[in-house]
């Protein structure tokens, strides 16, 4: 008896056992396994020169686990452009100091500007285990002081027509710094009475088109740590001129053709003759009578009677209808 109660609980922990296996052994599922991903964000930067940027690294491996306490190296393409230290901490057109003033990339303390003023780009790079993130171009450019759109205010266009407007950043001294800011975000007030053809604009350009008549205006923005907004510029679309409305085609006097007029004479029938419109009115109510066939003493015989008589004054310069056979 108490080997078959040994038998019985050694299969019950061999099924619990298999069970667990295919399980994946609850715990074991959870394992984080190597690096298959590195994300480096943000996806762009525009810095003004001297600046300092901390970018963010997210590792992945091949289930989508998040991997964690893990050493990164970081690159920059251009170090005259940007320096990164170890922790991923950004210098734009600098170099890294600790707090003895050596240069030093494990422990960056101060970032100090290069002479002249750096304006350029670099892309920075960041690897683990054999993996290599995404690459983010930087911009490095002297401060942007303000930025112009143009035309400030160009005239207004019909439905479905287009403004063509361009951005253009300056430094503190005037100088055109647009070619080294990077991507523009551009941003429409009303978006009713226009639409922009793209929220951001890797190059100075944008345009907009018209919807419905109205004004509104438009600002475009450097994509920096330090936004600049530009001056807003008017966008209009026309007001309503003039309405056409297209004829009634179902009767056109100018049109019809001769009809019988004053006399038994036939003439050609003129738009605002009310003479001519009074006496074809008058002939197509007799031929309707007389397609009906009444007979003679009925009203519209003695009328068509009368007619042929004339009905003037002197009775000669009454109305005379040849009505067709």
């Amino acid at each position: 008896m108490q080997y078959w109660r040994s038998a019985v609980a050694s299969f019950l922990i061999l099924i619990v056992v298999i069970l667990l296996a295919s399980c994946g052994g609850g715990h074991n599922s959870n394992t984080i396994g190597p690096i298959t991903s590195i994300i480096l964000s943000p996806s762009a930067l525009s810095l003004n020169d001297g600046d300092v940027f901390q970018m963010t690294v997210s590792a992945t491996d091949a289930k989508g686990h998040t991997v964690l306490n893990q050493t990164f190296t970081f690159n920059s393409s251009n170090t005259n452009v940007a320096e990164i230290a170890t922790g991923g901490l950004l210098c734009a057109g600098g170099q890294w100091f600790d707090a003895q003033n050596n240069r030093s990339l494990t422990n960056p303390i101060v970032c100090k500007p290069t002479s002249p003023p750096v304006s350029n780009t670099t892309n920075i790079t960041v690897t683990a285990q054999g993996v290599t993130s995404n690459s983010v171009p930087v911009n490095v450019h002297p401060k942007v002081a303000r930025v112009v759109v143009n035309p400030a205010n160009p005239t207004c266009v019909s439905q479905t027509g287009v403004v063509s407007y361009t951005a253009i950043a300056f430094d503190v001294n005037g100088a055109d710094i647009t070619s080294s800011v990077g991507t523009f975000n551009w941003s429409i007030a009303d978006s009713s009475i226009g639409t922009l053809s793209a929220a951001t604009s890797s190059t100075p350009s944008n345009s907009v088109t018209a919807v419905i008549p109205g004004a509104t205006t438009v600002t475009a923005t450097v994509n920096s740590t330090n936004p600049v907004n530009s001056v807003a510029a008017i966008f209009q679309e026309c007001a309503v001129a003039s309405i056409a409305i297209t004829p009634n085609p179902v009767f056109n006097p100018a049109e019809l053709e001769q009809q019988p007029a004053r006399g038994g004479q036939r003439q050609q029938l003129r738009p605002g003759d009310r003479r001519g419109l009074r006496d074809l009115k008058h002939y197509r109510f007799l031929r309707g009578q007389q397609r009906r066939q009444q007979k003679p003493g009925q009203r519209g015989d003695q009328q068509y009677r009368r007619c042929q008589r004339g009905s003037g004054k002197h009775g000669h310069y009454g109305l005379r209808h040849e009505l067709p056979e």
